[in-house]
């Protein structure tokens, strides 16, 4: 996924992580970070599907709760 440029960069959000999960329908993304050197991305870790849904969730809920409170 590296190689054909699909991965996000370390401290990316929930809204550039969703749109790339609808794009490329892989249940992973890819993190990266850029080292000093022009060596090209580092793999840090993987961002899953999953996860990023039940963050988004967490967030929805907490702003629902917020608005009617």
């Amino acid at each position: 996924m590296m190689k054909e440029g699909v991965f996000l960069q370390s401290g990316a959000t929930l809204e550039e992580a969703m749109p790339l999960f609808e794009a490329t329908g892989s249940s992973f993304i890819p993190v990266v970070r850029f080292g000093r050197d022009d060596a090209g991305p580092e793999l840090w870790g993987a961002l899953f599907q999953v996860d990023s849904l039940r963050a988004l969730n967490r967030a929805l809920t907490r702003m629902a709760a917020e608005e009617h409170s």
